[in-house]
């Protein structure tokens, strides 16, 4: 399918007002590589199918689903987690951790065997535009696929525990789940975060979703994220997006791994 600059447009517009999230102000080639691929893979084959579309519930769903970029393993970056063990330290406290776009289990997954093993503490809250997604999670199913990255990018944290007393194999090895109880402390909201009323966190991980946002969406959304911080909180963004920011909104705290504070 071949779509014009004014098709792309009409789209968007009509996503914006059924999905109440911001698809005008996405990234434009962003917006229509993965519109393109979320028509391929709901088999979309003319733009007149787009209203029935949105106004089922389950299929205006799975195209959210498929709009957002999954991630790919867990512990990515693990020069990042080992940066965010040394800021979080400090905060001898119950954590308040936020992530407002969770796209399926790998972030979430990793932040909660990280805090679990280092001995922290957080009641973590997660906002994603899918339900889809949330029903995923809930499962706690690991993709295979990805056992032995995982498994490697989690020995590069340095931490004296092991993966596997994280996770539990099925009798036949087919399937890999978090380990039961995971979850407790994880508040799931299928609400786009921009809809979402401020509130203060001691952490926000929003890794590499700002990306497919044009210049004002971006900015008004990172304005968002500082504002949902606690004095003392850490905002902690993809190492790509740096050079998109503003930097009268935050302070580095680790610039290289891409953590800051709030400009106070």
């Amino acid at each position: 399918m071949v779509l014009t600059i004014n098709e792309l447009k009409s789209v968007a517009a009509k996503m914006t007002e059924a999905l109440k999230v911001d698809f005008v102000n996405f990234n434009s080639s962003f917006f229509r590589r993965r519109l393109l691929y979320c028509f391929d893979k709901m088999t979309v084959r003319k733009l007149s199918e787009v209203d029935a579309l949105l106004s089922d519930k389950q299929k205006s769903d799975t195209l959210l689903y498929h709009m957002l970029v999954a991630g790919t393993e867990m512990f990515r970056d693990p020069g990042f987690w080992r940066s965010l063990k040394r800021q979080l330290a400090s905060k001898n406290k119950q954590l308040r951790i936020w992530i407002p776009e969770l796209t399926n289990c790998y972030e979430l997954y990793s932040l909660l065997i990280f805090l679990d093993a280092n001995g922290f503490t957080a009641d973590v809250t997660v906002n994603t535009s899918s339900q889809r997604v949330i029903d995923e999670v809930k499962t706690m199913v690991i993709p295979t696929v990805t056992d032995e990255l995982n498994k490697a990018n989690f020995e590069r944290l340095e931490i004296n525990k092991s993966y596997d007393s994280y996770v539990e194999s099925s009798e036949d090895k087919t399937q890999i789940k978090l380990r039961q109880g995971m979850l407790n402390n994880v508040v799931f909201k299928n609400r786009w975060f921009m809809n979402e009323l401020p509130g203060k966190y001691d952490l926000i991980l929003m890794r590499n979703i700002l990306l497919t946002y044009n210049k004002p969406l971006h900015e008004r959304a990172v304005a968002s994220l500082v504002g949902s911080l606690d004095s003392k909180g850490l905002l902690a963004l993809g190492i790509k997006e740096l050079p998109l920011l503003k930097t009268t909104m935050f302070s580095a705290i680790d610039a290289e791994e891409s953590i800051y504070g709030r400009m106070n």
